[in-house]
């Protein structure tokens, strides 16, 4: 069953001016259209992210204590465990873009997760973790959205370039994601510094999608884009130094469906801050 397309115009200012952009339903969106509501958006990131930081720490602390979590080493002879919550901040880059569109320098994300650190023995320097996070892709770019293909059938989602000339302030689709990050763990706790490099993979279910278009006349969110792509799953490595590390994520599944939208596939690379 086709999931309905969101649409709200946030906002926009007193002109008789027409603004190019369209909704997936075809509809024009103008800028003398004042308060047309049809779907509230889902909550803001930065307040779920901090939400389940806030959860992951709390639980782990009550779990072991607080004390013992800052510590880098394990008592006597148990199970050392480590690095059970994990920010990631990178870029996203995407392979597979229409001819014409290009992607912004500022296309940024996100993501955190709690770990449940196994090692294979008592001061072993290997370990298995799984987990749960969220995480979120995002990509500005110069295109627009448009739920039909070039010969007019509507179960196609389209990316287009937007016309020359069209001044545009933002212009941006995000993805949003519930993963469950699994991670094998080879660590050197040896001398002052501790090197470790943690080979993984993560699928995730897609919760929130929407778009963002700015102009100087208008502000417009489209929510829950026809024929994306419900999940994802690839591959992730962390190059860990102490505290931080580099970190990639290489998407195996498009953003939208096979034969049913442009085939686009994000890679995301940064750093990660690590701890506890």
């Amino acid at each position: 069953m086709a999931m309905a397309t969101k649409f709200k115009i946030v906002s926009d200012k007193k002109t008789n001016k027409t603004s190019p952009l369209r909704s997936l339903s075809g509809v024009e969106v103008q800028g003398r259209h004042r308060g047309v509501y049809c779907h509230l958006p889902s909550p803001p990131q930065g307040g779920i992210i901090l939400l389940f930081l806030f959860i992951c720490f709390f639980s782990t602390a009550q779990n072991t204590g607080l004390l013992e979590n800052v510590k880098l080493t394990a008592d006597g002879d148990r199970h050392e465990r480590f690095d059970r919550i994990a920010v990631d901040f990178y870029a996203n880059r995407f392979t597979g873009l229409p001819q014409g569109v290009k992607q912004g320098d500022f296309s940024f994300g996100i993501s955190s997760y709690w770990y449940k650190d196994l090692p294979f023995g008592p001061k072993s320097r290997a370990a298995f973790a799984f987990g749960l996070g969220f995480s979120s892709i995002n990509m500005h770019h110069n295109g627009m959205f448009i739920n039909q293909d070039s010969m007019g059938v509507s179960n196609y989602t389209t990316l287009e370039k937007f016309p020359d000339g069209q001044k545009v302030r933002k212009n941006k689709v995000s993805f949003n994601y519930v993963d469950l990050p699994l991670e094998l763990r080879f660590r050197n706790m040896d001398g002052k510094h501790k090197l470790r490099f943690y080979p993984g993979f993560k699928g995730g279910v897609l919760v929130n999608n929407h778009t963002k278009f700015i102009d100087d006349n208008i502000k417009v969110k489209i929510f829950d884009l026809p024929n994306r792509m419900m999940y994802q799953y690839g591959p992730t490595v962390r190059i860990m130094w102490n505290k931080f590390a580099l970190y990639g994520f290489y998407s195996l599944t498009p953003l939208f469906e096979p034969n049913k939208g442009p085939q686009i596939y994000p890679i995301s690379i940064g750093i990660s801050w690590v701890r506890f």
